[in-house]
């Protein structure tokens, strides 16, 4: 009883039924080698009924044979496809940047060969955060902007701004570099004042020496560098500056990014001026949330790269 189990539960095993073209194959040849060298009397039928047995049953092995080895291929081919498209197994290349050149090739179809190293590259160097250790989430940009002095047409702008570094890594370790250039006349030197600065909701005091005055004839160039350092998952910046110019030098405002920001929303009230906004360079386009002669507010959901942003054009009215 115990061997007839075995035998049963062997023909049921993987290795009987992956053997079994083979199996049936080396009877067939078996049989008709017996039908063509057997020694049959002249007029028995065995002979014939033995060869034609063998015939069909070679003929039926070789086409198990070959669909065996079609259905093996294709489970080797299903694996291999998983394997190369693996994420451990593409990180792990050597040739990672060409095969990611060729792939972006193939998806555009190669319709532009001669500039198509120019745009691989430029996708790389813009779109792909390769080399950045964060970005910024929903940043909210408040602009206060009045004309004081009608007679020297002297604007002023508070400017509130808040956003979240979202680190790569943790711990984070970076530096949030602040840097402004204020054009100025000699009837009209520009000011600037850093009002305040927080991180997660501390206030930071800045000494004097830690923030650069530059003149440059009568314009003024201002930075800092605040560090930020730590184990938080995201970073809550909040400022506010307040600068003064001459409208005359400084009539279009650039707000252009140095980082990938996620989510941006700008709120801007401006008193005694005519306000225009022109995007810069995004993909998509600024939604207006709300608009009077005297307040505007733009929202845009999504991405905008280095380089990319609004300028803002005053004039007096």
């Amino acid at each position: 009883m115990l061997f007839l189990q075995r035998v049963i539960a062997g023909f049921y095993s993987k290795y009987f039924y992956y053997s079994l073209p083979w199996i049936t194959l080396t009877i067939g040849i078996s049989l008709f080698t017996f039908g063509l060298v057997g020694d049959f009397p002249k007029d028995s039928l065995w002979k014939e009924l033995l060869t034609g047995l063998g015939k069909t049953i070679i003929a039926g092995g070789i086409l198990t044979l070959l669909l065996k080895s079609m259905q093996i291929m294709g489970i080797v081919k299903e694996e291999l496809s998983k394997i190369i498209s693996d994420p451990n197994y593409i990180k792990n290349r050597n040739d990672l940047e060409e095969y990611w050149d060729t792939v972006t090739c193939v998806l555009f179809e190669n319709k532009f060969p001669a500039i198509n190293n120019l745009i691989t590259k430029n996708i790389k160097r813009v779109y792909l955060p390769t080399k950045e250790i964060h970005y910024y989430e929903n940043t909210l940009e408040i602009l206060d902007i009045e004309l004081i002095d009608s007679t020297l047409d002297i604007v002023k702008i508070v400017h509130k701004s808040s956003f979240t570094i979202i680190p790569s890594s943790i711990p984070y370790n970076s530096v949030y570099p602040y840097k402004i250039e204020i054009k100025g006349t000699q009837s009209c030197k520009p000011t600037f004042d850093l009002n305040y600065i927080k991180i997660n909701d501390e206030l930071i005091k800045l000494k004097d020496d830690d923030i650069s005055r530059i003149e440059d004839g009568y314009n003024l160039v201002v930075g800092f560098n605040l560090e930020i350092k730590g184990s938080h998952s995201q970073y809550l910046i909040e400022h506010q500056i307040t600068r003064t110019f001459p409208l005359e030098e400084c009539s279009l405002l650039s707000f252009k990014n140095n980082n990938i920001h996620h989510n941006y929303r700008t709120h801007l009230f401006f008193r005694n001026l005519k306000l225009d906004f022109y995007e810069a360079g995004i993909i998509g386009k600024f939604k207006t949330v709300y608009e009077t002669s005297t307040v505007i507010e733009k929202e845009f959901i999504g991405l905008l790269y280095k380089g990319q942003g609004f300028i803002l054009s005053l004039e007096k009215k």
